[in-house]
């Protein structure tokens, strides 16, 4: 009897501690800012067509990365 109480009277104050928090990092804000497109200067209908297909693409994949990476920053 005498041992469980002294158990009980150890034990206690560590119910006492508050539990740890929590700290969340996320991205600086940089890396989670919408993609600006580049500027341009085609010379010809072709570049300007080539330009246009290759500039879509790349600005997708940016968006959605930064997408990705604003809704893990929410969670």
């Amino acid at each position: 009897m005498r041992f469980s109480s002294l158990l009980l009277v150890i034990c206690l104050p560590g119910c006492a501690v508050h539990p740890p928090t929590v700290v969340k990092l996320t991205p600086p804000p940089s890396l989670m800012a919408p993609c600006i497109g580049p500027a341009w200067r085609p010379i010809t209908n072709g570049e300007l067509a080539r330009y246009a297909l290759e500039l879509r693409s790349v600005l997708a994949a940016c968006d959605d990365d930064k997408t990705a990476l604003r809704e893990w920053a929410k969670e």
